[in-house]
């Protein structure tokens, strides 16, 4: 970049370069170079996610605090206080993180995926891209996520996490020129690739997210750079937590291919739930959108108000991204209650509508985890953990409609082995279930959406801009 603009010309002649002299445009100074910037930005990537695996980690203790099971300073919460003092803190927290989004950081909205899908619908040169990933967004994505999740609000930290690498790959390309085909989206992908990738130790699933719904392409010259920006970034984590399941081994099976019977049911049931819930989401959205304009501290009072009475008549259990209560559920070391898996969905749904950073991977796959225990508990069905992981599939694929993604992910979560052809059925049913009702994917219409935003606003800015040098120029 020169000046904030990209060198299209030096990208363009690169990647001639690399196709008509491909030793010397591989191993000069330029190309080492180029190697090191793309394996720093791998490590920041991966770097970033990690700090938001130590950030879930620390709100655990907050609310440990917050509920009375410990002290701090020698205080403990008690009486009527750990059931209120979350409650406060999550209203506290929606009111901060939306007024501080909505006065300094506008583009950070929501879950990240939209935003990046939207960025790779523009010139690689536009001014709005710029804008979408900017160092600003950077900065605002991770200090509103932290917040969001110390404050126990729904969220998962995959979709910020692909936003915060896709920032830092656009940033690298200010530092060297790289081929055209990579500036003007295989970085961009990669680095989303990168951010799932780290997140959740499963880059394999980050990989064909990244081709399935990021990109909705597949480009084969970006592959062998997209495997060695996931591997980069995954290591970081690796080096830091060990290498681990998401959610643990569990060596999960159907005991015979009759057992199977159970999957087609939970598929279309957990397909339109995902897809009912994504429509919901996005009608949310748009009309939450339109009230916030005209009364900002009145919705984000409201919809605050709102987490917080869906943890006070949940006992606590709609708040954080639900990882730990899926958790329990697949290693079966608790059961919840029949209003977990309604609650749950409800406080994620609120979260997303706000338009607050946060993401929706952990909290749907928690939903799907608490309607498949719940289900089998209906069904007196003794095999509870492969039913469990068939409805986690089923309602992430209607919620998102990746369904490769949706059984992939679970099958790296769990290193479920046996399980991948059940969950890759799963997904594949409950994908169409979720057509029926939502047309469109919910991170496409929402990255539409987003970009009819950003495009508005900068035409705003310019118009504005035009009008005040003329302005200057008729006082002259």
């Amino acid at each position: 970049m020169k000046g904030g603009n990209l060198d299209l010309d030096a990208c363009a002649a690169l990647e001639r370069d690399l196709i008509e002299r491909p030793w010397r445009a591989t191993f000069n100074a330029a190309a080492w170079w180029r190697y090191f910037v793309l394996s720093v930005a791998a490590t920041l990537a991966g770097s970033g996610a990690l700090f938001f695996v130590f950030t879930e980690r620390w709100s655990y203790v907050v609310k440990d605090v917050l509920t009375g099971k410990q002290s701090l300073l020698g205080w403990t919460a008690t009486g009527f206080w750990p059931q209120v003092l979350p409650a406060l803190w999550v209203v506290f927290i929606f009111v901060l993180v939306m007024r501080l989004r909505d006065q300094y950081f506008r583009g950070t909205q929501g879950t990240g995926i939209p935003q990046v899908m939207a960025s790779l619908d523009l010139p690689a040169d536009s001014a709005v891209r710029r804008k979408m990933l900017s160092g600003r967004i950077l900065v605002g994505k991770v200090l509103l996520l932290f917040l969001v999740i110390i404050g126990g609000v729904t969220v998962g930290r995959e979709g910020p996490s692909v936003h915060v690498a896709a920032c830092i790959f656009f940033l690298a390309m200010r530092w060297a020129t790289f081929p055209r085909n990579l500036v003007e989206r295989g970085l961009i992908v990669s680095g989303g690739a990168a951010g799932i990738a780290a997140a959740f130790n499963t880059p394999i699933a980050a990989i064909i997210f990244a081709i399935e719904e990021v990109s909705r392409s597949f480009i084969k010259k970006d592959a062998a750079v997209m495997g060695v920006i996931v591997a980069i970034a995954s290591i970081v984590c690796v080096i830091v937590l060990g290498e681990y399941y998401f959610y643990g081994h569990i060596p999960a099976e159907f005991d015979t291919l009759w057992d199977w019977w159970v999957i087609f049911p939970i598929a279309a049931v957990g397909g339109l739930a995902g897809g009912l819930f994504a429509l919901a989401v996005l009608h949310g959205s748009m009309w939450i959108d339109r009230l916030n304009r005209r009364s900002p501290w009145r919705v984000a009072f409201g919809l605050g108000i709102t987490v917080a009475f869906l943890g006070l008549i949940s006992g606590g259990l709609s708040y954080g991204s639900g990882f730990l209560e899926a958790h329990a559920i697949l290693h079966q070391t608790e059961t919840m209650p029949w209003y977990y898996a309604v609650t749950k969905a409800a406080a994620s749904g609120v979260a997303l509508i706000s338009g607050v950073p946060g993401g929706l991977f952990d909290p749907s796959l928690a939903v799907g985890a608490g309607l498949g225990q719940l289900t089998a508990e209906l069904l007196q069905i003794d095999n509870v953990v492969p039913l469990v992981m068939a409805f986690m599939v089923a309602y992430f694929a209607g919620v998102v409609q990746s369904p490769i993604t949706a059984f992939v992910i679970v099958v790296e979560m769990t290193g479920a082995h046996a399980m991948v052809l059940p969950l890759c059925v799963t997904g594949m049913i409950a994908y169409g279930c979720s057509r029926l009702v939502c047309q469109q994917g919910l991170y496409v219409s929402l990255s539409k959406l987003f970009l009819g935003d950003m495009e508005a606003e900068q035409a705003r800015e310019d118009r504005d801009a035009q009008e005040k040098s003329a302005d200057q120029v008729s006082r002259q």
